[in-house]
C-alpha cells in the first residue's frame, strides 16, 4: 500500500480535484472530435445519397428508354430495309444509318443530330438545356441500338 502521509488532505483534494478537471477537459476534447467526425460523415452521406437519387433517376429513364425501344420494336414487322447509299465520312455514322430513327419530336432526336455533325457531349448538353449525364446516356443507349 502507498504512504500518502506526507501529502495533507488539503493537498490531496486539490490534486483529485485537478484530476477531476482534466478527465472533463479530455472527455469534452474527445466530445468535440467526435462531434466533428459525425458532422463529416453526415455531410457524405448526404452526397452519397443525392449521387444514388441521380443515379437512380438516370437508371428510371434508361429503363423507359428501353422499354419504349422494345415496345416500338415489338410493334414494328421485320421488313428488310432499304440499304442506303455510302454513309457521309465516321464510322459512328454507319452505326447509326442501321439504327431505326427516333421520333421526329424527342429530343434525342436534336442530341443525335448536334452529335452526327461533330458536336461534344459536352456542347450538346449545354445547347440542348439536358443534364450531361443524360446526354451520354441517350448516345450510349443509341449506340448500343444501332450494334
Amino acid at each position: 500500500m502507498i504512504d500518502l502521509s506526507f501529502i495533507s488532505a488539503e493537498e490531496l483534494a486539490t490534486l483529485f480535484n485537478l484530476l477531476i478537471v482534466t478527465a472533463i477537459g479530455g472527455l469534452w476534447i474527445m466530445w468535440a472530435r467526435a462531434s466533428r467526425r459525425q458532422k463529416r460523415v453526415e455531410a457524405l452521406l448526404i452526397a452519397t445519397s443525392e449521387q444514388l437519387d441521380e443515379a437512380s433517376r438516370h437508371l428510371e429513364e434508361a429503363m423507359s428508354h428501353i422499354q419504349r425501344i422494345q415496345r416500338r420494336e415489338s410493334h414494328t414487322p421485320d421488313i428488310p430495309r432499304p440499304v442506303s447509299p455510302e454513309p457521309k465520312t465516321t464510322p459512328l455514322s454507319i452505326k447509326q444509318s442501321r439504327a431505326t430513327p427516333p421520333p421526329k419530336n424527342s429530343p434525342i432526336t436534336s442530341v443525335l443530330r448536334m452529335h452526327r455533325e461533330g458536336y461534344s457531349p459536352e456542347d450538346i448538353a449545354a445547347g440542348q438545356d439536358i443534364e450531361l449525364a443524360k446526354v451520354k446516356l441517350m448516345l450510349k443507349l443509341h449506340e448500343h441500338q444501332a450494334a
